[in-house]
Order: C-alpha cells, then structure tokens, then sequence
C-alpha cells in the first residue's frame, strides 16, 4: 500500500487513500483492510510511560476503485479508508466519535489466496499507524509547511533575477578576448543554473501538492477550494519546471554558439517572463496560507455558536420539564 496525500498526523474525519497492489501466484481470493484505534501512551507521575492495551483489530470497511476478478494473479487499484464511517459526530473531541484527537488509528490491508483444499494462505501489507490530532493543530503544521515552500520558491525568483541580469551583462565569448574562455564557462553554468533551477521548482511543486491533498484528504479545505488552488500554484510551477526552464537554457546554449543577439534577447525575455510568473504565484501561496487559517477559525466560531445553542436548548428543556 502507497500512500497518497496523506501524512502521519491527521484529523478524526481523515480519508485515508494510497495505491494497493496485491500478487499471488495462487490467485487472490480476497482483500481487506483492518483498523485498530488505541489511546496514546500515558506518562505517570513519576515519570514512568506506560502503554495501554492495545485493541483487537476490526473491519475498515475500505472503499476499492477497482473489483477483484476472480482467480486475479494481479489486483491494483485505488484504495482507501474514511474516518468518518465511525466519526459521525461534527465534533472533534466528542465522546461519541470513537476515534478523537490523542489517539492512535493503525490500519492494514490483507489478503487470501486459493491455495487449498487446506487452509487459504493470507498475507499481510504493512501496519500503518497515524496520530489523531486537533484540526488547529494539523492546520498549523502544513501552514509551516506552506511557508517553508513559499519561502524556498523565493529564493527560486530571487536567483532568476540575478540570472536575467548576469544574461544581460556577460558580454559573448566571440567579443570576450583573453576572457573568451572564461566568458564561455560562464554561459555553459548559467544553461546549467536554469536547468537546476527547474528542478527546484518541480519539487517544490510536488511537496506543495502533498499538503494540498493533506488539507482536502483531512477534510480542512472543500476539494473545489484544493482544485482551484492547484490551478494557480501546482500547475503553473509543473509548466515552469518542465517548459519554460529548460526551453530558456536551450536559448542560452543557442546563443553561446550562434553569437546572435536576438537569441539572447528572447531568452533575457524568457527569463523575465518565468519571474514575473514566479511572483504571481507567491502571490497565490501566501493568499492560499492566509485561505486556511481563515476557513478554520470560522470553522472554529461555527461550532462555538452550535454548542452554545445547543447548551440553551438543554437548559430550556430542563426548564420546562421543571415548570409543566
């Protein structure tokens, strides 16, 4: 099991998804998926950390993408296990949810072969254990995450600003000189810079996009609000980093050996052009820091109002069974 869009922390209403393969040179007679829920270690007052029992494990009811054909030698699909088949209170830390923040979720999957007539041969995935921990909590860990990203992207623009001036000024190798070695140096290590540039930028794309998946797979943020901002942040970084870096290396490489001067202008164009994109998605990222932070302290009023009316409610009854 590959786990996807999801991290070692996560909410009492995760989504728990990733890729299953299952092989078996008898034929896969079934799969599922097994959960155990546990309290986290206690420490006493003497210092001493004790771990509880653990509980047996149960039935995760694991939604599959694909069905399993019968006598399957191969079965891939998609799969996945909802915290809210349990947790159907809309209230982290009540009671009457099973799983709550503290807690420890653990969950594997298993499977059955055809082997007979004796007994059906059953392997086991890995356990995977996750903590339950606050929404505030979790929100501010990918925040911190958010940030680090942000601020890695940056440091990206801020090197493709010196780049576009250094492509500007270095004067070609053809009218170098004594300096026409080191000026050709120069422009092979800028060619060389772009490229390593636009491999910065894909894998700052693909860490923004795992905490994407963590706030929609968390249930912290509508998956509309997730698409729209991959729109504007994972998707044009993916088009930077394998279109425009490497295209705008080429032209510098073009113009180290052509020595035409419309070469470099277009790629001191290009360059211009990926900052001022590389701004506009700074731009997006802290708005879409700022998006999370607001959505949970409404999140947070919301559920404050509903317990306080909640809590009028019960004093009300309580009146009248008093007074009729």
């Amino acid at each position: 099991m590959r786990l996807r869009g999801i991290g070692s922390s996560i909410t009492y209403q995760a989504r728990i998804p990733g890729a299953l393969k299952v092989r078996d040179d008898f034929g896969i007679r079934t799969v599922d998926a097994m959960m155990r829920v546990s309290d986290d270690q206690t420490q006493s007052s003497s210092g001493v950390v004790t771990l509880l029992p653990e509980d047996p494990w149960v039935d995760a009811n694991p939604l599959f993408s694909e069905p399993l054909l019968p006598n399957s030698l191969v079965y891939d699909a998609e799969a996945s296990v909802d915290l809210a088949t349990w947790n159907t209170v809309q209230n982290q830390v009540s009671t009457n949810n099973p799983i709550r923040p503290g807690m420890l979720f653990s969950l594997r999957y298993s499977a059955k072969d055809n082997f007979g007539p004796g007994d059906r041969h059953e392997g086991f995935g890995e356990t995977m254990t996750f903590r339950v921990v606050t929404r505030d909590k979790l929100v501010e860990e990918l925040r911190r995450r958010q940030i680090e990203q942000r601020m890695q992207l940056q440091q990206v623009a801020d090197e493709e600003a010196v780049a576009t001036l250094e492509l500007t000024e270095t004067v070609h190798p053809n009218a170098a000189g004594d300096q026409a070695k080191s000026a050709r140096g120069r422009f092979k290590a800028m060619a060389r810079r772009q490229q390593a540039l636009g491999r910065r930028v894909r894998f700052i794309s693909e860490a923004y996009q795992r905490i994407l998946w963590e706030y929609e797979n968390n249930r912290l943020i509508e998956s509309n609000k997730v698409r729209q901002m991959e729109a504007v942040i994972t998707t044009p970084l993916n088009v930077l980093a394998k279109e425009d870096f490497p295209s705008t290396a080429r032209l510098v490489t073009r113009f180290l050996r052509a020595a035409d001067e419309s070469v470099r202008s277009s790629a001191v164009e290009g360059y211009r052009d990926i900052k001022v994109r590389l701004d506009a998605i700074l731009n997006e990222m802290e708005q879409a820091e700022n998006l999370a932070a607001l959505l949970e302290e409404l999140r947070n009023v919301i559920n404050l109002e509903t317990d306080a009316i909640r809590e009028v409610q019960k004093r009300l009854q309580e009146l009248e069974s008093i007074l009729f």
